[in-house]
């Protein structure tokens, strides 16, 4: 339990780093973006197009891999050529994408809270369900571009915080749960 605890605590320090960061970067947060998923689909292409290559039997899947990776090469390369290109769309669908996993990845956190307590009101899922209607938004709306970043920043550092205060809630229940138990030993 003290592993998930810490992963939780870990986790909303991470996203309110990460909201902050994108508030005030949010030009170079979505240029890295761009850039870092171009290398990852150029690596991957190169790695796959190895692995292929020390295949003896070209076969339909060896096919089927190397035009991924010719496909994922290029893109990777365009990438990382031009990412201004790419900017704006990508990035904003990945963070939108991003805000609707913290919102359920939140809900999840929330159900483990719910099982440590024994009084639990439905209003802990305000929370997660505004995270996921941000990220929504954003997938929805991509047109304004810094606006939308903002919008992320705010939501991701929500993310953060509202996941700090759930982790000090489980760890109090956890310690409470602990004491009732040495007490009726």
């Amino acid at each position: 339990m003290l592993l998930k605890k810490d992963w939780l605590l870990l986790q909303g320090f991470l996203s309110v780093l990460l909201g902050v960061l994108l508030w005030f970067y949010p030009d170079l947060f979505v240029k890295a973006t761009v850039i870092l998923i171009g290398v990852l689909l150029a690596l991957y292409a190169i790695v796959a197009f190895v692995t292929v290559m020390k295949d003896k039997e070209m076969n339909g899947a060896s096919q089927a891999i190397m035009i991924s990776a010719a496909i994922s090469f290029i893109v990777g390369i365009i990438l990382l050529a031009s990412p201004a290109l790419f900017v704006n769309l990508l990035v904003i669908i990945i963070l939108g994408i991003i805000v609707i996993g913290l919102g359920l990845l939140q809900a999840t956190e929330i159900n483990l809270l719910k099982h440590q307590r024994k009084s639990f009101s439905a209003l802990h899922y305000v929370s997660p369900v505004i995270i996921i209607i941000f990220g929504l938004l954003v997938i929805i709306q991509p047109a304004q571009a810094k606006f939308i970043v903002k919008l992320c920043a705010i939501g991701i550092c929500y993310s953060g915080v509202s996941g700090l205060l759930y982790t000090f809630c489980l760890r109090k229940a956890v310690r409470h749960d602990s004491q009732l138990s040495e007490n009726k030993e």
